[in-house]
């Protein structure tokens, strides 16, 4: 796996500053290279959200890690498989596991766009309906988690090694600062490990601040193809009664857990804890892996299960340990229920904020039911869950 080599520099007041055409960010490219040609990183600052109020008394820190496609039954958490996200059981067993998630559709842009502002991706436009790859960015208009999040006083900080979403697609909206990747999928660029993400990350967050709760957004591609896990883990999982795809793919979800497991620990030990943090776990879509063959390689133009079952997990303040909640949810819930647990007002749309029930140990969504789609590239599919 091609690994990108990094020059952080001292920050934006003592370097230059480009300006996103269009778009009014502040660009600041902090790192070059990646073998054969050079693949930037960028740190783009775009806190355009009015003046942000004090913020709550007790407001909890909320960390939010989108795993990018986490196939549910490949989890050692929902499915039937050993040993491939042992961390995610941990986290699982401290707070609250959603049973029954509906990815919002099978493709990161679009399932995004439901997490992170509540509502489905088709309703605001975040689609690829013909024949190629668009660059449609949210509506100024929809509000991310990090608008919600800065005007009610918190700092965000976000980090993505997937470049769908980077600035350009609106998804740096209400950051005080946002790493990315300069070049798209389509710009042929290298992967961008985990382990890279969180040693750019070391540089922004600071100690936990009582007088000022943090929102962590990072977004993970471990677990997405090309598959080049680790040595050990490859033994680990090895079954001649499988594809090789499927085994390479649960190393790489052992990778992605392992990882995860850093991001807990290295904000443990910046006094980010259960008492005073809430962390969240959730994936945008599955992949097919051909496994079973119908159901494809990747992932975008199908609806079946391994495409749309999504995970989603949490625990902190509030949130009983090992509670298990049955019943249909969705992608748009993630959102209000983040705000519900945070105690922050403003959403409007169709997700249900699901925290009073958790903090009640409900076992139940009450969701009736959850609604799927995918625009992408050509295909047009429906489905309801």
């Amino acid at each position: 796996m091609p690994r990108v080599n990094y020059r952080v520099l001292g920050g934006l007041a003592a370097s230059a500053v480009l300006l996103g055409v269009g778009l009014g960010l502040a660009i600041l490219r902090t790192g070059v290279s990646a073998p054969g040609g050079g693949d930037f990183i960028e740190r783009v600052a775009d806190p355009r959200v009015g003046d942000p109020v004090a913020p709550r008394v007790g407001a909890p820190n909320i960390v939010l890690v989108i795993g990018c496609t986490v196939r549910k039954d490949q989890t050692s958490l929902y499915g039937e498989v050993s040993g491939t996200t042992p961390f995610l059981e941990e986290l699982a067993a401290t707070g609250v596991a959603f049973d029954d998630v509906i990815a919002a559709a099978p493709w990161t842009k679009a399932a995004s766009s439901a997490i992170l502002t509540g509502n489905h991706p088709l309703s605001i436009g975040m689609v690829e309906p013909k024949g190629g790859r668009n660059d449609r960015r949210l509506p100024p208009s929809v509000d991310t988690l990090a608008v919600h999040l800065r005007r009610a006083g918190y700092r965000t900080i976000g980090a993505t090694a997937n470049p769908n979403l980077n600035a350009i697609f609106g998804f740096s909206r209400g950051f005080d600062e946002y790493i990315q990747l300069e070049k798209l999928w389509r710009e042929d660029m290298a992967k961008l490990e985990g382990t890279d993400v969180l040693r750019l990350l070391a540089a922004s967050i600071k100690p936990a601040d009582p007088e000022q709760p943090t929102f962590l957004q990072v977004m993970l591609v471990d677990a997405h193809a090309p598959f080049e896990p680790e040595p050990g883990a490859l033994v680990q999982f090895a079954d001649p009664s499988l594809p090789a795809i499927v085994v390479e793919y649960r190393a790489a979800l052992l990778g992605l857990d392992s990882v995860v497991r850093s991001l807990h620990s290295q904000l443990g030990e910046l006094g980010y804890d259960a008492t005073n943090t809430l962390f969240v776990m959730v994936s945008d879509h599955g992949e097919g892996l051909e496994f079973p063959e119908t159901h494809g390689k990747a992932h975008g133009r199908f609806l079946f299960p391994t495409s749309v079952g999504a995970v989603w997990l949490m625990s902190g303040p509030g949130i009983p340990a090992g509670l298990k909640v049955g019943g249909v949810a969705s992608q748009v819930d993630v959102l209000p229920t983040l705000l519900g647990l945070a105690e922050v007002d403003g959403y409007r749309g169709p997700g249900l904020d699901l925290s009073r029930r958790i903090r009640m140990g409900a076992t139940d969504t009450q969701r009736a039911m959850a609604f799927t789609d995918t625009w992408f590239i050509n295909v047009n599919r429906a489905a309801v869950y």
